[in-house]
């Protein structure tokens, strides 16, 4: 290459820097990144490389961010349906959770009504007719096992045998059922059809009450309510 150094004029340029392109002999260049660079143009070189580098961190601060955040929303969006779901049955306690069952009971002692003139199973204590005209299958019968007992539930064996003294159906049933009742008249006052045996289902707290027209009242303290025996000519 036939021109001087630009910073030493007695001598002859090796090569041109590869910033700002005058001749510079080998003394005045260094090498960065597979080429060649003035000392001012080296400087500004790094200064940019150092810069991008920087960006390059920020963004990848930011992308990371970005992902914790997208992660959060996702596990927002999988646990809310499972915590509405699952929150207002604990929320409800034993006394609650008891009443919800006496409803869904209810409902298909309404069920069994219809089909019988408007009158619920007749023998207290017996609610095999639930079961044998599939108002009710062997699934429902967890809905007879308070939730305020610790015992596990027998379930619905037996449901064509007899029932002998001071059995129930279903087997060990928390509830007591008043048998010979129907769907109250508008006239009528709604009768007791079922209720807790015990107050000690709830920790003595009281007993929940079932009436014919579907409510649920809670009585409160050491109540017990006895069944009343059923007419036979009714």
């Amino acid at each position: 290459m036939d021109v001087n150094c630009k910073n030493h004029p007695d001598r002859q340029a090796a090569t041109q820097c590869a910033g700002c392109k005058e001749g510079f002999c080998q003394d005045c260049l260094s090498t960065y990144q597979g080429e060649e660079y003035c000392g001012p143009c080296l400087k500004a070189e790094v200064t940019v490389a150092t810069a991008r580098l920087a960006g390059g961190g920020h963004e990848l601060a930011r992308m990371k961010k970005s992902l914790i955040g997208c992660s959060v929303v996702l596990l927002a969006l999988v646990l809310t349906p499972m915590v509405l779901l699952i929150y207002p049955w604990f929320k409800l306690g034993d006394v609650g959770r008891c009443r919800a069952n006496l409803k869904k009971i209810h409902r298909a002692l309404v069920a069994y009504a219809k089909k019988n003139d408007g009158w619920f199973p007749a023998e207290n204590n017996d609610l095999r007719p639930l079961f044998t005209t599939k108002c009710l299958n062997d699934t429902d019968a967890k809905l007879f096992h308070c939730p305020g007992r610790k015992d596990v539930f027998a379930g619905t064996e037996n449901v064509k045998g007899s029932l002998g003294s001071g059995q129930t159906f279903p087997p060990g049933m928390s509830y007591l059922y008043q048998g010979g009742l129907g769907l109250p008249e508008e006239e009528d006052p709604p009768g007791r059809i079922m209720w807790d045996r015990s107050p000690r289902h709830h920790g003595g707290k009281g007993i929940n009450v079932l009436y014919s027209d579907g409510t649920v009242k809670f009585r409160k303290g050491l109540s017990r309510i006895r069944l009343r025996r059923i007419d036979p000519e009714w």
